[in-house]
């Protein structure tokens, strides 16, 4: 799977990108179920996609989220978790992380 983005950048993943991609090979063959490993630019991913009638749902095996600020990217001595953020009136808690 290769996902292009608006910008013309190529990540080397999308995750509601495979669930389609996945939904789509369910849907082409008329199955009920759907087992197997979509290839990415991080690697395989093991997705299982279901149908019942009308309704579909899809589950990917994704990567262990990263607090890393050097992965997200964000300029930080220390990952963001529950961190203050003031916007105007507001305050704002974050937690930041990258999914890859």
């Amino acid at each position: 799977m290769r996902v292009i983005n608006s910008d013309g950048s190529i990540p080397e993943m999308c995750g509601n990108g495979i669930r389609c991609a996945a939904l789509h090979l369910l849907r082409s063959d008329q199955r009920l179920s759907l087992e197997t490993d979509i290839e990415t630019a991080s690697g395989p991913h093991r997705c299982i996609a279901e149908r019942d009638g009308d309704t579909a749902s899809v589950s990917v095996q994704m990567p262990a989220p990263s607090l890393d600020p050097g992965d997200i990217p964000l300029r930080a001595d220390a990952p963001w978790v529950d961190a203050m953020l003031s916007v105007g009136r507001e305050t704002l808690h974050l937690t930041v992380l990258s999914m890859g």
